[in-house]
């Protein structure tokens, strides 16, 4: 069961921000230092300075990131650039893209989702503590979710289907392009629609695909809340999360490879990879061409050593990934690609855990990892296929994690387009 409701969600205020694409920004946990340079750049009303504000060596208990973005929020709000809609509503969204040389249209609704014991939330990657201590003070002092957390579910009734069909010939109220992706936001105000959507969700599992560290920290700032209302009811703003749900077998759900680089490089590491890989000298063009096209039934990585080194490597056909790895993990866990490099790369050869960041750098832009490899800052970088979105689905409902970083959805939602005051 997932108690899913319409809010009254806040925006930019059209009238005073005519450009929405300037002051939105990617969410919090894909900006680079570099990045968040530029977006506190590009406008001075950017959302950026809530969301992932800047550190100063001068920053105190009384002036820091958090409060920063505190009094950006009541000045905005104050100022009417950001303003509240008139009545409750879900929204839905369109993101047009382009991947892999074809068009692709998303659509999701953008809702309030109660938190709550008897929902049928699911999840399906690690956390860890230091991004959730961020999330958790930002949370305290701004008291709005400015980025929805991202869900998937499965539509055999084709509810989202339906509802693009009766508005994708309507003008949305929003629409902008953001980094190279179209948005449209339409609002769904219809009553006996709205209760018709609360209702095929009460039948709904729900897997989140993005924002994990997110909805922990909301369980934590609910009851964070509760105990310091003596009048809690749990119909307050803190009993509930924004959250954008979207199908799970639509064609336009996109999952990108993240990709491994490494600052150590042991004297004995190929050795170490030939006990269990088979290393192929590759050009780099072949390589990415077998990764893309090769079996799913066939573990392959690529690996890239800096100048013209690509390699191949591939699972020696002895090893079977249910029995070499000893975790009393289920069979699905054990087969993945993401698990099989994290036990046998990651700690048996390079003797690292996938949560040491210190180490270890993901993105998923290849040509960044091939960049930063030729220009020395790492020694290595492995190359990833995508985890599967039916994996998601089953890792969670088994309730196990996959290591950290292990999907990445495409595209993202843009932080700052829709606010959900908490």
């Amino acid at each position: 069961m997932a108690n899913i409701f319409p809010f009254r969600g806040i925006f930019y205020n059209p009238e005073k921000i005519k450009d929405i694409s300037q002051v939105v920004s990617p969410p919090y946990d894909v900006i680079s230092q570099q990045e968040q340079g530029r977006f506190y750049h590009s406008h001075p009303l950017n959302i950026i300075r809530i969301d992932c504000g800047k550190i100063f060596s001068t920053d105190t208990e009384n002036n820091n990131r958090y409060i920063r973005a505190r009094d950006f929020f009541k000045e905005w709000l104050k100022e009417k650039i950001l303003i509240q809609d008139k009545s409750s509503c879900f929204y839905l969204l369109a993101q047009k893209f382009r991947y892999q040389r074809k068009d692709f249209l998303r659509w999701g609704i953008i809702c309030r989702l109660k938190l709550s014991r008897n929902n049928r939330v699911f999840f399906h990657e690690k956390t860890s503590a230091k991004p959730k201590e961020d999330r958790f003070k930002l949370l305290k002092k701004v008291k709005a979710n400015l980025n929805p957390i991202f869900a998937i579910f499965e539509d055999n009734f084709k509810l989202i289907e339906g509802l693009s069909k009766i508005y994708y010939a309507q003008e949305p109220f929003i629409k902008f392009k953001f980094l190279q992706v179209e948005h449209y936001l339409w609002r769904i105000d219809n009553l006996k629609l709205i209760n018709r959507i609360e209702k095929y969700f009460q039948q709904k599992d729900i897997f989140i695909a993005d924002g994990h560290h997110r909805y922990e920290v909301s369980i934590l700032y609910q009851k964070y809340c509760r105990e310091r209302n003596p009048q809690h009811t749990g119909k307050e703003a803190y009993n509930y999360v924004m959250v954008y749900l979207t199908p799970l077998k639509d064609k336009a759900l996109k999952i990108l490879p993240t990709h491994r680089l490494l600052k150590k490089l042991p004297a004995d590491f190929e050795d170490r990879l030939r006990v269990y890989f088979e290393i192929i000298p590759c050009p780099r063009l072949s390589l990415l061409n077998l990764l893309s096209k090769a079996e799913n039934n066939l573990y392959l990585f690529g690996m890239y050593l800096g100048k013209e080194e690509y390699f191949l490597l591939r699972l020696k056909r002895e090893f079977n990934p249910e029995k070499i790895i000893p975790q009393t993990k289920p069979a699905v866990w054990k087969r993945l690609e993401v698990s099989l490099f994290h036990f046998l790369i990651i700690e048996k050869v390079f003797a690292l855990q996938n949560s040491d960041f210190d180490n270890i750098f993901y993105t998923q832009d290849l040509k960044e990892a091939i960049r930063r490899v030729k220009k020395g800052e790492f020694k290595v970088a492995f190359f990833l296929r995508p985890t599967p979105a039916y994996a998601v689905k089953e890792i969670a409902l088994l309730k196990e994690r996959m290591p950290h970083k292990s999907t990445y959805f495409y595209p993202k939602l843009p932080s700052g387009l829709i606010i959900n005051p908490v």
